[in-house]
């Protein structure tokens, strides 16, 4: 299989039945920002552009010149390289016709920089996109399904049907892959997801006033609002039944 680009590779069986395949080189995020996320529920795409199969995905912000970002972008560069390397050695394998209609690779990187949308300024915040497949099928016709684990910031198990959104802060361990499209020739590094760590959770039902982007201003406080009194329950306004009244037996 030496001759063969890379992306075509991972697809020949191992020569020795007994060896087993390599494990993808794995990292886990500093704690980050999380952005559009599915990661509780399974994003099937638009009318536009759908994914049947479904996703669950993430987009971690960071803070560009914080020290652990520059420290976990120092552990992903090598594999970027690499991907690099592997993929100009797929584009050289590619008949002359496709490569004279390519030109060149064309380099992916591992993160996108974020502007401001009124400025159009650097933000000073990256963005790192990790995704799972939710569904797929497999070679031999057999269906198959996963999800992302999700863990509390005491690292149990987050139970099914907690909404995550948007401003959730946490942690994403994920492990990455090379990858080259042929028709494209696009070169780059997959992240895969694998799990996520809720430090802080944003929910449906836990939004809090900063999460729409509201500060603090001062004037009005519900610290000054009147004490309501005690609004009697149905069951409470109800009138007691008469002792010893039955609607009878069953």
């Amino acid at each position: 299989t030496q001759g063969l680009p890379f992306h075509l590779r991972s697809f020949i069986g191992p020569i020795h039945m007994a060896e087993k395949r390599k494990a993808l080189p794995a990292f886990n995020t500093p704690t980050c920002t999380f952005k559009y996320p599915h990661l509780s529920e399974i994003d099937y795409g638009t009318a536009d552009y759908p994914k049947p199969e479904g996703v669950y995905n993430v987009a971690c912000v960071l803070k560009a010149d914080d020290p652990e970002t520059i420290a976990f972008l120092a552990k992903l560069a090598p594999h970027h390289d690499e991907a690099i390397s592997l993929g100009e050695e797929s584009f050289s394998a590619l008949p002359v016709a496709s490569r004279k209609k390519l030109g060149k690779i064309t380099v992916n990187p591992i993160f996108n920089t974020l502007y401001d949308k009124e400025t159009e300024e650097e933000t000073g915040e990256i963005e790192f996109r990790i995704k799972m497949n939710a569904s797929g099928t497999r070679k031999d016709g057999k269906q198959w399904s996963q999800s992302p684990d999700l863990f509390d910031g005491f690292m149990r198990p987050i139970p099914a049907g907690v909404s995550i959104y948007g401003g959730t802060v946490g942690k994403v361990a994920f492990a990455v892959s090379p990858y080259f499209i042929t028709g494209t020739g696009m070169v780059g590094l997959s992240l895969k997801l694998k799990a996520a760590q809720i430090i802080e959770l944003v929910s449906s039902a836990s939004k809090t006033a900063s999460a729409y982007g509201f500060g603090e201003e001062g004037g009005f406080s519900t610290d000054d609002l009147p004490e309501q009194p005690d609004t009697p329950t149905p069951e409470d306004a109800a009138p007691a039944e008469a002792e010893g009244s039955s609607d009878g037996d069953f």
